[in-house]
């Protein structure tokens, strides 16, 4: 077997165990919270209605035949029913899953494509008036979290300015609408990329073929671009597995504050009802784009150099 396809079996091997892990984590701590499931059956017209809503929907069953029950709708592609809307997870998170993948690639196009033209305007000019001055922004834009750069955002470009609706129309579904979540999601991600590609970038700039390239009287843009970019990319695409967790846990927080009607509200209204099935749902599939996000960025890795392959 060739070594290509031995990675890919390991990395494989190690999504489903990840996936795994998450999955049954997660049930367990739902299980060991306090509060009674069957308090979300009690609206029906007569108890007989409500005990037989309750054992339909086998939240009264033993705890460790609900979880294999669980791991075998997972196998076979299905993510449960949901106790308070009575139905299917895979319907709700369709439902919601677009407005929140639109949010989260916008965010990190714009914290990759922004943060490393920054990264290598500051490694251009290292240790110059703008690079202080850039590096201090980027340090300012790291330390903010996310819900107040939400709150701020939403403070001056929608009650001080009016240039964007205070409240979303048609659930968060026009450009307009998610223009500002995707801001408030991807400004702490530039100040990260920005820094990393900074180093990597001044690394790049002392390397042996990058000096010669210079040496041969190249135009300065494509010793950068041609040269040094190509050699620190590698890297700094590796970085985007790592912010897929940061970036998808953002977007529970951003989509609550401009009140986006993706998968980050139906999470934390999951929570407070404690819709077992709809929470492990929503985990396996957050778990699930942040497994296949890494494989994406590995791939991207391996494209752009050819070490990585050998």
């Amino acid at each position: 077997m060739s070594p290509t396809w031995q990675r890919a079996l390991l990395r494989s091997a190690q999504a489903l165990l990840i996936l795994w892990l998450v999955v049954s984590l997660v049930f367990l701590l739902l299980e060991l919270a306090p509060g009674d499931v069957s308090l979300l059956f009690l609206g029906h017209d007569s108890p007989e209605l409500s005990a037989r809503a309750l054992q339909a929907s086998g939240a009264r069953l033993p705890l460790h035949r609900r979880y294999l029950g669980l791991l075998g709708s997972l196998a076979s592609g299905e993510l449960g029913q949901s106790l308070v809307y009575h139905r299917p997870v895979t319907a709700l998170v369709l439902e919601r899953l677009p407005r929140t993948l639109a949010i989260t690639t916008a965010a990190l196009v714009l914290a990759f494509g922004l943060g490393t033209g920054l990264g290598v305007i500051q490694a251009q000019r290292q240790g110059s008036r703008l690079d202080r001055l850039l590096g201090a922004a980027s340090l300012a834009a790291y330390s903010l979290p996310r819900f107040f750069v939400a709150l701020l955002l939403l403070f001056v470009f929608a009650y001080r300015l009016g240039w964007v609706p205070v409240v979303p129309s048609l659930a968060g579904s026009r450009a307009q609408d998610l223009l500002l979540p995707c801001l408030a999601l991807g400004l702490p991600s530039i100040a990260v990329v920005a820094r990393y590609t900074r180093a990597r970038m001044i690394d790049a700039l002392q390397q042996g073929h990058v000096l010669a390239a210079r040496a041969l009287g190249l135009p300065e843009w494509q010793v950068i671009t041609g040269y040094a970019l190509r050699s620190a990319l590698g890297p700094v695409l590796a970085l985007l597995g790592l912010s897929l967790p940061a970036v998808f846990s953002g977007s529970v927080v951003v989509e609550r504050v401009f009140g986006v009607d993706g998968m980050g509200s139906l999470f934390v209204g999951a929570i407070g009802d404690q819709d077992t099935p709809l929470v492990v749902g929503l985990f396996f599939v957050y778990a699930l784009l942040v497994v296949l996000g890494n494989a994406a960025a590995d791939l991207l890795v391996l494209l752009l150099d050819p070490r990585q392959r050998a």
